[in-house]
C-alpha cells in the first residue's frame, strides 16, 4: 500500500468514527444515558487504530515488505468493523428508547387520545415498526448490514428523533387534556348516579304515598261484607226464633 492508498484507508477511518461518535451521542443525549456497547466498540477500534498507525509506518520504512502491507490492511479493516458496530449499537439503543417511550405515552394517555391529539403519532409508529423490521432482517445477511444501517442512521433514525422531540414538547398539553377528560368522566359518573339515586328515592317516596292513600282509602270506604259472610252476627230472624 502507498502513501496515498495509507491516506484513503485513514480517512475513511475518520469519516466511520465521526459518524459512529455522533450518533453515540445522539443515543446519549436521546436516552440520557451513555450507550457502554458502543463505547466499547469505539475503545477496541482505537486500540485497532494504533496497530494500524505502527503498521502504515512499517509500510512507508520498506514499500516492499509484504507483511506490513497485510497487516495494515487488517487493522484498517477491523477498525472500520468496530467503528460500524459502534454505529449499530447506537441505532439499535435509539431504536428501543423510541419504542419504550412511544409504550409510555400509549399508557399514559391512551391510544385514542394520542391519535386524536397528536396524528403523527401513527406514522411514527409506522416508522418505527419499519426500521426494527430492517434491523431484524440486517442480522439475516451480514453481508449488507452496514449498508441497511447506514439506511436507518440517515432516513429513518432522524425522523423519529424528531417525532420524538415533538412528543415530548406537547407532554404538558397531553397531560392537561387527559386531565380534563379524566374530570369529564367523573362528572359524567356522578351525574349518573345522582340521577340512578334519585330515581330510586323518587319511587320510594311514590310508594310509600301509594301505599298511605290506600289505606286511608281503605279506612273512609270499607268495602261491604255480607252479614252471612260475617262470623259470629245474629241476623233479625235468627234473633225472633230464638227462645225467651
Amino acid at each position: 500500500m502507498d502513501d496515498a492508498g495509507i491516506t484513503s484507508a485513514f480517512s475513511r477511518i475518520a469519516d466511520e468514527w465521526d459518524k459512529a461518535e455522533k450518533l453515540i451521542k445522539t443515543a446519549e443525549v436521546t436516552r440520557n444515558e451513555v450507550v457502554l456497547a458502543s463505547i466499547n466498540e469505539l475503545r477496541y477500534a482505537g486500540r485497532r487504530l494504533v496497530d494500524a498507525l505502527r503498521a502504515a509506518d512499517a509500510c512507508r520504512a520498506d514499500p516492499a515488505c509484504q507483511k506490513s502491507k497485510e497487516e495494515l490492511n487488517r487493522y484498517v479493516s477491523e477498525t472500520l468493523s468496530f467503528c460500524q458496530r459502534a454505529l449499530h449499537d447506537a441505532v439499535d439503543a435509539i431504536i428501543l428508547h423510541i419504542r419504550t417511550q412511544i409504550q409510555e405515552y400509549d399508557k399514559s394517555f391512551g391510544p385514542a387520545l394520542l391519535a386524536e391529539k397528536f396524528p403523527v403519532i401513527l406514522e411514527m409508529k409506522t416508522t418505527l415498526r419499519g426500521a426494527e423490521k430492517l434491523v431484524v432482517l440486517s442480522r439475516e445477511d451480514r453481508l449488507t448490514r452496514g449498508e441497511e444501517y447506514e439506511k436507518l442512521a440517515l432516513h429513518q433514525i432522524p425522523k423519529l428523533l424528531e417525532w420524538c422531540d415533538q412528543l415530548e414538547a406537547n407532554q404538558a398539553l397531553l397531560l392537561e387534556l387527559t386531565e380534563e377528560k379524566r374530570r369529564s368522566e367523573q362528572k359524567t359518573d356522578r351525574r349518573f348516579w345522582m340521577t340512578l339515586i334519585g330515581g330510586a328515592i323518587l319511587g320510594l317516596i311514590s310508594g310509600m304515598i301509594m301505599l298511605l292513600a290506600k289505606g286511608e282509602y281503605d279506612r273512609r270506604f270499607p268495602s261491604p261484607v255480607s252479614v252471612a259472610e260475617t262470623p259470629n252476627v245474629t241476623s233479625p230472624a235468627q234473633k225472633a226464633a230464638e227462645p225467651t
